[in-house]
């Protein structure tokens, strides 16, 4: 050593859980003899390193095993945190700050818990200081499995099961404590649907079992697909003479089966497995309309009608049936005096229709014989009157004038109404043989023939074709003329009357469109334009009978065919008739 230029030097061992853990070394550079004190202070400062040195050891372990633990709490899927004794947050994982919704400062104002507020499970508050954390800190006291909401900074909030711990230090004295916690809110969502519906499902067994009793019907359930075991309302068990409680299944075990009646269709006895609730079971079909007749052995009756619906559990087989009826015996046994009521009724109505008939056609003649009489005086008066207008006009005042001119009018007025019976009653007479007509010869046929039909200034216009139709020619003349006569009639003073003739085919019809600019028809009064002697406009404006467009309808409708009108009111009319198509 002395050529390593020292000349006195100690070694002390530095002794670690008795273990060398290292050495302590002192020494001088020339030649020395140790003292008795720096022998003992040597010893003191060795003893001394040996503890800092188990120390720093110690703590580096320390540390070694928090950040274990800290990698391990982090990886956990449960939320941790500690508090300390004051019930400062120390530490907390990640999930716990995801549970929270935010991250607390550790070692500050808050204490025991991160979250922003918490609530029991009823809703009222639960302040951080009266939270279970603080119970275990205060007084050591553990919970097991407790729930709480944690409410979260962005309004969301969650349901969790907490555990909570106190710490204790080796003198037994606590030194915070420790909460493992978890979001059960999927879990207690589950919880409230399946008591939710479990509570449903009982509200809806006493519902069921209530209406049962309630419904004045038969009400049958077959409860396996054997139907051995049949019970009923109280009406079903009435029905069937048997007590409430009582298993009505025909299908039951001899004990249990009830004999004292049995069950016919159409007149036939029904054997027990042709019964529709057994049908039902067995097939999985649904047997509606099903009439019964079931005969005691008293020699009494009754009859049911109703249906028999399968029950299907999940797999969709049939667990069971389901049957209502209805007590039909009231209805069976007035049925045959409906059936005599009923051809007692016929009869009278064939006499009374053969009466109406009769009636019809004599007030049809009358009408006629009356019509056709009526003319030749009314046409008399007429022709004396014009006679006398011409003969001796010049020698009578203006007011005599004017009334034979009021005798005129009147007379023509009352013949064109004569008229119009007539043709209205030869059409309720005439039998009609429907035969192809061509719309387009017919319309150039009436404006051909009936110059009046179109007066100075007006103008129709047949636009397009005009196919064939399947009509009888006189009635469909009678209709058109009417028709047109009116579009070139209802016109206001000063106007320039157009009517245009178009036609359309819809689904093996043809319909025939006679349009004007005229004065139009409001569409309240569009519905009685029809009638007999329904006028719209006053006589005074136009002339009329009011029966025109009664022969329209009445013509069309002997030849199966339909009339009418769209307006509204200010612009024109449109006037359309429909009969079938003629085939080509």
């Amino acid at each position: 050593m002395a050529k390593e230029g020292i000349g006195a030097v100690t070694f002390i061992p530095l002794m670690i859980d008795r273990k060398l853990g290292g050495k302590f070394a002192t020494y001088y550079d020339g030649r020395h003899e140790f003292s008795r004190q720096e022998v003992e202070l040597s010893l003191t400062i060795a003893r001394q390193l040996a503890l800092g040195i188990d120390r720093m050891r110690a703590e580096h372990e320390a540390r070694e095993r928090a950040e274990r633990i800290s990698q391990l709490l982090s990886l956990m899927p449960a939320a941790v945190y500690t508090c300390d004794a004051e019930g400062h947050i120390t530490y907390f994982n990640r999930r716990a700050a995801e549970l929270w919704g935010r991250e607390p400062e550790l070692m500050t104002g808050e204490r025991f818990c991160g979250s922003l507020r918490l609530r029991r499970l009823d809703g009222s508050v639960l302040p951080h200081t009266e939270a279970p954390m603080a119970a275990a800190v205060r007084s050591g006291l553990s919970t097991r499995n407790g729930e709480v909401v944690i409410e979260r900074p962005d309004g969301s909030s969650v349901v969790a099961s907490f555990n909570i711990d106190p710490l204790y230090d080796e003198a037994g004295s606590i030194t915070g404590a420790i909460n493992v916690f978890q979001d059960i809110s999927e879990r207690k969502q589950m919880e409230d649907a399946l008591r939710r519906a479990r509570s449903e499902e009982e509200a809806r067994r006493i519902e069921l079992e209530t209406l049962m009793e309630a419904v004045p019907a038969v009400v049958w359930i077959a409860h396996d697909p054997e139907c051995r075991q049949i019970t009923g309302n109280h009406v079903g068990c009435e029905i069937l003479r048997l007590p409430r409680g009582r298993n009505l299944s025909r299908s039951a075990p001899p004990p249990e089966r009830p004999t004292h009646f049995d069950l016919y269709q159409n007149g036939r006895k029904v054997a027990d497995d042709d019964l529709p609730i057994q049908k039902a079971a067995r097939t999985g079909r649904a047997y509606l309309g099903e009439e019964l007749e079931l005969r005691f052995d008293d020699g009494s009756s009754e009859w049911l009608y109703g249906n028999a619906v399968p029950l299907f559990d999940a797999d969709q087989k049939v667990r069971g049936v389901l049957a209502t009826f209805v007590n039909i015996t009231e209805r069976k046994r007035a049925e045959e005096l409906v059936q005599a009521a009923k051809e007692e009724l016929e009869t009278r109505v064939r006499e009374r229709t053969a009466s109406l008939k009769e009636a019809m056609e004599q007030m049809e003649e009358f009408s006629y014989t009356v019509s056709h009489d009526l003319r030749a005086p009314v046409r008399a008066m007429q022709g004396y009157a014009e006679v006398v207008l011409e003969e001796f006009g010049d020698r009578l005042d203006e007011t005599a004038r004017e009334y034979l001119d009021r005798i005129i009018r009147g007379g023509r007025r009352m013949d064109q109404l004569i008229q119009d019976i007539l043709t209205y009653s030869r059409l309720s007479r005439r039998e009609v043989q429907l035969e192809p007509v061509s719309l387009d010869k017919l319309l150039r046929d009436i404006l051909q023939q009936y110059p009046g039909m179109q007066p100075p200034g007006a103008r129709i216009t047949i636009v397009g074709e005009l196919p064939a139709v399947m009509g009888h020619e006189p009635s469909l003349v009678q209709a058109i003329s009417n028709l047109l006569s009116n579009a070139t009639k209802f016109v206001s003073s000063g106007t320039a009357t157009r009517v245009m003739l178009r036609a359309e085919r819809r689904n093996g019809y043809v319909r025939l469109w006679i349009e004007d600019n005229g004065i139009g028809i409001r569409p309240e009064h569009q519905h009685r334009l029809f009638g007999l002697f329904e006028r719209i406009h006053p006589e005074q404006r136009y002339e009329g009978t009011g029966i025109g467009l009664a022969i329209v309808r009445k013509a069309l409708e002997r030849m199966g065919g339909k009339v009418g009108v769209e307006s509204d009111g200010l612009t024109g009319s449109r006037f359309w008739i429909q009969l079938p198509a003629a085939q080509a």
